[in-house]
């Protein structure tokens, strides 16, 4: 999968869609289907958030993995590093490791809420 940093140095103007992880599986199967309405309009690259939350994380690699498959569209993988443990973060990037993510923004995020 092209790097978005090849990208950038390619291209003196680009252009990408973000994606807000949804909280269901409704609405992960609804980004899919706008992701693959917005791919014929040719986007550099796609982008798609990050819950960091036990129950949530993972969805964001999954769905980064299916739109580069299905879609080719280099895909970058928001990852907040906070509120994690050391495992958890290795364990995530084994994952994105395992299906070939490499375009990945790393954040700080913000705290969890109490």
């Amino acid at each position: 999968m092209k790097k978005i940093s090849d990208i950038f140095k390619e291209k003196e103007r680009t252009y990408s869609f973000e994606y807000f992880l949804p909280k269901s599986q409704e609405g992960r199967d609804k980004l899919v289907e706008t992701a693959s309405e917005l791919k014929d309009l040719n986007p550099d690259f796609f982008s798609v958030t990050y819950r960091s939350g036990e129950a949530t994380r993972w969805y964001t690699t999954e769905i980064v993995d299916q739109l580069q498959q299905r879609f080719g569209v280099p895909t970058m993988h928001h990852f907040t590093c906070i509120g994690q443990s050391m495992a958890e973060l290795v364990a995530t990037i084994d994952e994105m490791k395992e299906r070939n993510i490499s375009n990945i923004l790393a954040l700080l995020g913000d705290p969890p809420s109490s």
